[in-house]
C-alpha cells in the first residue's frame, strides 16, 4: 500500500471541512516512498483522526493564520513517517503524557478513544505514533511505520 495515496484521499475528503473553518490545507508528499504493508482502513483511520483533531485545534485560532500540513518522508533507511501539523491552540506541556491514554480529551465535544486508538493500529502495524506541541503556538502528531522492502530482509 503506498501512503500518499492514502494520504491524498483523506486529505481530499476533509478539505471541505478545513475550507469551512477558514483552514489553509496543505500536502508535501516525498515521491517514490516505498509500500508498506498493512490494512488501508486502519491507516485512513489513523490519518483522519490526526487531520480532524489538527482542524478542531484551529476553530479556537484568532489572528493569526489557520494552516494544517501533511508530510511524507523516508525516516532512516526503514521507516515511511507522515507528520500532521498545525497551528491550532497547542497542548499544555503538563497535558502532553496524557493524550494517548483512552478517555483523556482536550476537546469539548471529544471522547478520548482517536488518539490511544491510533497508537494501537500504529504499534500493531510495527510504528510509533507520537506528538509534539506548544501550548498557543500549535501541535505535531506523527507516525512511523516500516516500509514492505525492510520487513523482507
Amino acid at each position: 500500500m503506498q501512503l500518499n495515496d492514502v494520504v491524498t484521499e483523506i486529505a481530499d475528503l476533509a478539505a471541505h471541512q478545513a475550507s469551512n473553518g477558514g483552514v489553509s490545507m496543505k500536502t508535501d508528499l516525498e515521491p517514490n516512498l516505498p509500500q508498506v504493508l498493512g490494512d488501508k482502513i486502519q491507516f485512513q483511520q489513523v490519518i483522519l483522526n490526526l487531520i480532524t483533531n489538527g482542524l478542531e485545534a484551529t476553530s479556537d485560532v484568532n489572528g493569526r493564520p489557520r494552516r494544517l500540513e501533511i508530510h511524507t518522508q523516508m525516516r532512516g533507511p526503514d521507516q515511511v513517517q507522515v507528520s500532521v501539523s498545525d497551528t491550532g491552540v497547542g497542548v499544555a506541556q503538563e497535558l502532553s503524557p496524557r493524550l494517548f491514554e483512552p478517555f483523556f480529551t482536550t476537546r469539548s465535544q471529544g471522547i478520548g478513544m482517536g488518539l490511544p486508538t491510533s497508537r494501537s493500529i500504529i504499534e500493531a502495524h510495527g510504528g510509533r505514533l507520537w506528538a509534539e506541541s506548544s501550548l498557543g503556538q500549535g501541535s505535531v502528531f506523527q507516525f512511523t511505520v516500516p516500509h514492505s522492502a525492510s520487513l523482507s530482509v
